[in-house]
């Protein structure tokens, strides 16, 4: 006797249509912004938590994807990062959303546009040791310096 087990699985949904169904791509951003910490991350089980909350019927099978990682991966929209817990237990998922990466304040350009010999009185200004402008401080001493 045979046994036919038949499951139909779906075939999955493309990267494009992912990030077209507006609906999915808000329930992900909304979940991993609703638990995530100051630099963007969140564990993946809070996001499934909170997605199944809200909606107890989602499942990323309905995608064609057996787990939500592979589901967050397909959409491009997201890192997702495995952290190895050590002593043998399985890693955890962390997911961030790609905006929070290009949100972080651009570092400073490397080198100045400054002369090396400017760089004392403008880290001074900087530090406002001279307290003001230097233009300022300089008018003011040629001005009125003397009395006589």
């Amino acid at each position: 006797m045979a046994i036919s087990l038949s499951f139909s699985a779906r075939p999955r949904t493309s990267a494009a249509k992912l990030k077209a169904d507006t609906t999915l791509v808000n329930r992900l951003r909304n979940a991993v912004e609703a638990s995530s910490d100051d630099d963007g991350w969140t564990g993946l089980a809070n996001v499934g938590h909170i997605i199944t909350k809200q909606r107890p019927d989602f499942d990323s099978r309905s995608y064609g994807y057996a787990k939500l990682s592979e589901l967050m991966t397909a959409t491009t929209l997201f890192e997702l990062d495995r952290r190895p817990l050590g002593d043998g237990k399985p890693a955890v998922i962390y997911a961030r959303d790609r905006r929070h990466r290009d949100e972080r304040p651009k570092p400073p350009p490397t080198g100045s546009a400054r002369r090396a010999d400017d760089a004392p009185v403008a880290d001074a200004l900087d530090d406002g040791v001279l307290g003001g402008s230097g233009a300022q401080r300089a008018d003011a001493g040629a001005e009125g310096g003397e009395s006589g």
